[in-house]
This record gives C-alpha cells, structure tokens and sequence, in this order.
C-alpha cells in the first residue's frame, strides 16, 4: 500500500524545514491533516515529526475549535493508531475533561462519546481507565473496608 502523495511531500517539506503548511481549508481539517500526518511520522519512524504533530493538534483544540468539530478530531485520533510516546489520545482526552467540565452541553457530548464507544474498545478501556483514575483520586481512602455491603431488597 502505498502513502499519500500529499502526505509524502507535506512530510518532506517537514524533513527540510521542520514545520510544514496546513492546507488553507476548515480548522478541523488541518487537526485531521495533523493526526494522518502523525501516523506517518510513526510508519516512517520520525519522532520529531510525531512531537510536531501533536503539539498541532493540542494548538488546533485549545484555541478556538467548536465542539463539534472537537468531536471530530476525538474521533479522527482514536481511529489512527498513534504513537503512545507523544501521548496525543491521553491530552485530546485532557481537553475533553475540561470541555466536559466548563461548556460542552451534556447533550450535545453524550451521543457521539456513546457512539464513539460502542465503535471503538480503545476509547471505551480510555475513559473506563480516566473514571477509575479520577475516582480513586478523588476518594483516596476508599477501601474494601471502607465499603458498606447493603442488602438486595428482597
């Protein structure tokens, strides 16, 4: 299989001069154009440009970005495989506690994160990890002792 074309050149235009040009479309577009050049950076084993690429897509989702293209983007970085080193899924997953936390519509989150579970083990394992993770850091005297069985009504 070979690789994109646009892609090849974009990549060798970052080997030349360490930064490349987003194409001049929609802003979530270049965040995909980032995460596809991210791949690449892994297939071809060039760690800098795999640092460029997520240092991009954090730029793109922390400055203005709207929700539903943000929503994208999650679903764009969970359907690449990418490279765990640069850690890009776990800060995309950053940036959506704080959405979820601040001004995401609980409305407007729960159908794509629900439909992006039921496609994707790798989101569902991601977010089942971060509750745990929040939960035990939250109550960080929460022990089996501490557990009050309660009976099933009978």
């Amino acid at each position: 299989m070979h690789d994109d074309p646009d892609l090849v050149t974009t990549m060798i235009e970052f080997l030349y001069t360490g930064e490349y040009k987003p194409d001049r479309m929609k802003r979530y577009v270049h965040a995909h154009q980032h995460i596809a050049m991210h791949t690449l950076g892994i297939k071809k084993d060039i760690p800098a440009l795999c640092a460029y690429t997520t240092r991009m897509v954090l730029e793109q989702i922390r400055g203005y970005c709207p929700n539903p293209d943000f929503l994208r983007i999650l679903r764009w970085a969970y359907e690449q495989e990418l490279d765990k080193e640069f850690r890009m899924r776990e800060k995309v997953l950053d940036e959506l506690d704080f959405r979820a936390g601040t001004f995401l519509d609980p409305d407007e989150l729960s159908r794509p994160l629900v439909d992006l579970m039921q496609d994707n083990r790798s989101f569902c394992k991601d977010m089942l990890l971060r509750y745990l993770t929040t939960a035990r850091r939250l109550n960080p005297g929460l022990s089996r002792e501490n557990v009050v069985e309660v009976d099933e009504p009978g």
